[in-house]
């Protein structure tokens, strides 16, 4: 069954147009807590409970997962739109990057 939500469209300072999914699905969001979680390991010590195993580079892979998941095209492409959305000038990756991160943000409030 193909998703056909709605979508926005940001031109960067840079001049390149990311469209963009208004909203996650459930199992998307799924996906990105898989990419969150996959190496960290919760315990009860005692009473008190003990997270181990969070590894920084797993916000990386958090932001690149939820980019894959999220965009739907950029400058008109939607081949590879990670690697495209990370190809561009940091500047314009990170004005997509935060309108995407917004998004995400508003729909969980």
């Amino acid at each position: 069954m193909e998703n056909t939500r709605p979508t926005k469209e940001i031109t960067t300072t840079g001049g390149h147009k990311v469209v963009y999914k208004t909203y996650l699905t459930g199992r998307e969001a799924n996906e990105i807590q898989k990419v969150m979680l996959k190496n960290v390991t919760m315990e009860l010590k005692g009473k008190e409970p003990s997270v181990s195993g969070f590894n920084g580079a797993s916000i990386a892979e958090l932001s690149d997962k939820t980019i894959e998941l999220m965009v739907v095209s950029v400058d008109g492409s939607a081949t590879n739109v990670l690697d495209a959305l990370l190809d561009l000038p940091n500047k314009d990756y990170l004005e997509a990057k935060e309108m995407i991160d917004k998004e995400i943000a508003e729909k969980k409030n």
